[in-house]
């Protein structure tokens, strides 16, 4: 009888070992993949702008790199040649940081270093250095000119050697970091593709170049808005009768932002009525007529219609 008991006890010790192996097993963390060390890559196309006593400083960066979380970007700045000191941390998807404390005439050099999860940091980017300058007075005189399928903006010429920049937003006086024009302007003007959905502003600095483009403070604002467009008045204007049945044609509207056309015929009291709205240069007009006729077309913009059309006079 002590025996059995003896092996009962032995059992359930080596029941609870097993379990308690198990347990520490389950439990036990493998050691870190060799990934969660591997250095976030560089970041890359670094810019930098001086406008309204800072330096404003932009980059491109992918933070969707395999096996690897960003945690965040560090940006490191200089003064002269003294060594770099961290200035900011910034989150991973950030691309731009401005620095408000410089002074005119003296060089800063920064670089930006993205760190993992595990703060492991990657390679510093290419150096920048920038010099601000006195920035030139501001842009004024802005005009515009809507085309057929574009607005034309220009303004007033500057002083030798000075460039430009132009905007433009959805957001009376908000505007992004980055210009409309890929590189500053030698001349003052600029041919922009037309939204006709909403009003839209735009703003134009002046540019002087040191190592860096110094920007100047914004224009006068400058909005276009689709609902005051008006177009041309449509021409050529025709009658054709056929059947007792009146076709009236005339030439399609150059501009693009066109949406339509107003067919308008003398009623019974001698003045003109709006007979039909159509999207296609040409209206049929069924209703017989048995007097002296007359029509006019008008093309209908975003928010106005056009003068009307020279009137074509129609014999019974």
């Amino acid at each position: 009888m002590e025996n059995i008991t003896r092996a009962n006890v032995i059992a359930r010790l080596l029941i609870c070992l097993t379990v308690l192996v198990l347990i520490t097993a389950c439990g036990k963390k493998g050691p870190p993949t060799m990934d969660s060390f591997a250095k976030p890559e560089i970041v890359k196309d670094i810019r930098a702008v001086h406008r309204d006593g800072r330096i404003d400083i932009s980059w491109t960066y992918s933070k969707q790199q395999p096996k690897i979380t960003i945690k965040g970007l560090r940006i490191e700045r200089a003064e002269g040649n003294a060594v770099y000191e961290t200035v900011a941390s910034l989150p991973p998807d950030a691309v731009y940081y401005s620095d408000a404390v410089v002074a005119l005439n003296k060089q800063y050099r920064y670089r930006i270093l993205a760190f993992n999860q595990r703060d492991v940091v990657g390679d510093p980017s290419a150096e920048l250095k920038a010099t601000p300058v006195t920035t030139p007075p501001p842009a004024e005189g802005l005009v515009r000119r809507i085309t057929n399928d574009a607005v034309e903006i220009s303004w007033d010429k500057a002083a030798e050697g000075v460039l430009f920049n132009i905007y433009r937003s959805e957001i009376r006086g908000s505007y992004p970091a980055v210009s409309l024009n890929e590189k500053p302007l030698d001349n003052p003007f600029f041919r922009d593709g037309l939204n006709v959905g909403k009003p839209v502003y735009y703003s134009v600095v002046a540019v002087v170049k040191s190592n860096i483009l110094n920007e100047s403070s914004m224009s006068a604002e400058l909005m276009i808005d689709p609902l005051m467009f008006v177009p041309a008045a449509p021409a050529d204007v025709r009658y054709v009768r056929s059947d007792n049945r009146g076709y009236i044609s005339w030439k399609e509207s150059d501009e693009t932002w066109v949406s339509g056309y107003r067919v308008y015929r003398r009623g019974a009291s001698g003045d003109f009525e709006l007979l039909s709205e159509v999207n296609v240069p040409i209206y049929l007009d069924e209703d017989p007529f048995n007097e002296l006729n007359a029509y006019y077309v008008t093309a209908v913009g975003p928010g106005k219609e056009s003068p009307p059309s020279d009137t074509v006079r129609v014999k019974p």
